[in-house]
């Protein structure tokens, strides 16, 4: 193993995971329950809870295959709503 690379490490990373996803879904899935009449949009999580587009989307796809959210809509837009289970 080459010394200078593991010692570039010795610094890096972290022994504390700040807003880790399941923070992201949880709010997410309080977002939907505390509304359940409304819908919402990718964008406006983005927005709110200054995450980038593609955590919002992983953690939406998760909500939907868990069966919290349903998804509406066209290819250029599409809504998310609590599931009515």
């Amino acid at each position: 193993m080459n010394k200078k690379v593991i010692e570039a490490f010795a610094e890096l990373g972290t022994t504390e995971v700040v807003g880790a996803t399941n923070d992201v879904y949880d709010t997410m899935a309080e977002v939907f329950k505390s509304q359940p009449e409304r819908y919402f949009r990718q964008v406006d999580f983005v927005n709110v809870l200054k995450r980038g587009n593609p955590t919002i989307n992983h953690q939406l796809h998760n909500l939907l295959d868990n069966g919290v959210i349903t998804k509406e809509g066209t290819r250029s837009q599409y809504f998310y709503k609590l599931s009515k289970q």
